[in-house]
């Protein structure tokens, strides 16, 4: 694990702001609801929630709070400086597999992409905790790469589908079925195929996330 977040910090401080391209497509939030950003990276989820600090939401309009976190202290460091002042923000250096909130202190969790950057064991304890964090009728936001995404098999396989690249992060690549068997006490509210074209050097490239929507029943 501290080699991982080595090569994290690493790689945030050497690019910093790395998915600061495009649009984060989010559900719309109440401003009364709490929400969980876990493995929030450089901001841009956040951003699309509250906005940032030299462009605030609408006028009028009231985030919800957002507490978020990231196991990369260079990735906290690069939010810390976009949302510094944000009243709705809070910010935190932590692991998601032991997630630091009481059990059902959250309306809504968004796991964009952390899953695929945990093995297998720590997959099944990030989804524990964000079982005990949600709850009773909130929902779980998540998205992951697809084993459809034209970077699935490059690198080193470490793990079934998981590819280690040469900066020491990895990243597994999810199928269609993989992804409902991922919270045994959620029911799967939704879930689809997002697919886009990337162009490098004249090619156009497949992409491909799989996102979906569980709610917390019981």
């Amino acid at each position: 694990m501290d080699a991982l977040r080595e090569a994290w910090d690493a790689d945030y401080a050497m690019r910093g702001r790395r998915w600061a391209r495009g649009h984060c497509r989010l559900p719309s939030f109440h401003p009364h609801e709490r929400v969980l950003d876990a493995g929030c990276g450089d901001g841009k989820s956040l951003a699309a929630i509250v906005g940032e600090r030299d462009s605030p939401p609408d006028s009028g309009t009231r985030c919800p709070e957002v507490v978020a976190f990231d196991f990369s202290r260079e990735a906290i460091r690069i939010c810390a400086s976009r949302f510094f002042g944000h009243g709705c923000v809070h910010l935190l250096s932590a692991d998601a597999s032991r997630m630091p909130y009481r059990a059902g202190s959250f309306d809504a969790v968004l796991l964009f992409h952390i899953l695929g950057h945990a093995s297998v064991r720590q997959r099944r304890e990030i989804c524990n905790e964000v079982e005990r964090v949600i709850r009773r009728g909130g929902y779980v936001y998540l998205r992951v790469f697809s084993a459809a995404d034209f970077r699935a098999g490059k690198g080193e396989e470490i793990e079934e589908m998981t590819f280690l690249r040469g900066d020491g992060t990895f990243t597994h690549y999810f199928s269609l079925a993989e992804v409902p068997a991922l919270f045994s006490n959620l029911c799967l509210i939704s879930i689809e195929r997002v697919s886009w074209t990337l162009r490098v050097r004249g090619e156009y490239l497949p992409r491909e996330e799989i996102h979906a929507v569980f709610r917390a029943d019981s």
